[in-house]
């Protein structure tokens, strides 16, 4: 039994790693920790041997301890520079920036999603994933397998999906068109593209 739920977690944490690595899917990321540190919980309860956290988990997870050091000392965690090569009296500086009122604010945590990898500069984490799980439901069908021979009925089914994103998301029909080639490209495609194993309940 254990090593039936095992196997599973490990196909579904190769999954979301390719999703993380390959796609930058940081929302992949922490599904893969939940997914992990949840199973763990219960073996520990059962008494049994803890699955090993994966190499590529435990590096993100270092990488964000990193930044979020840094952020408690009040340094951007977009600035990589060394610590020792950063003047002093720029150490400290997102503890006290300047506000309208003439004071001082804290904005160390406003930098917190940033140190996780969440948000960069016109770019979200959230938005990406959201798109990027559309595009894969909206390609699985559109290029249904099931729909090969039967002409007709993929036309119909190609064109009301098309006609339902554009009105959907106020696009243009090329605009769909591009989007679905991309997901097409995506290195995850060299798989077969399935949805990760389901979720242990609680």
């Amino acid at each position: 039994m254990t090593q039936i739920s095992d196997s599973t977690l490990s196909r579904a944490l190769d999954d979301l790693r390719d999703r993380y690595s390959q796609d930058g899917d940081v929302i992949a990321a922490w599904d893969a920790i939940e997914r992990l540190t949840k199973h763990n919980r219960k073996q520990a309860e059962r008494g049994l041997t803890p699955y090993p956290m994966p190499d590529w988990m435990n590096s993100y997870l270092a990488q964000c301890a990193e930044k979020i050091g840094r952020l408690s000392l009040g340094i951007d965690p977009a600035d990589e520079r060394p610590l020792p090569s950063i003047p002093f009296d720029e150490v400290g500086a997102l503890r006290q920036v300047p506000d309208a009122e003439g004071g001082y604010t804290d904005k160390r945590s406003s930098y917190v999603g940033q140190a996780l990898g969440f948000v960069r500069k016109g770019w979200s984490a959230f938005q990406r994933h959201d798109r990027e799980t559309s595009d894969d439901l909206h390609l699985s069908i559109h290029d249904s397998p099931q729909l090969e021979d039967h002409r007709q009925l993929r036309k119909e089914v190609q064109g009301s999906l098309s006609d339902l994103i554009q009105k959907q998301e106020s696009i243009s029909a090329l605009a769909f068109r591009n989007r679905l080639s991309k997901a097409r490209q995506s290195p995850r495609r060299s798989k077969t593209i399935t949805k990760p194993a389901p979720r242990s309940r609680d």
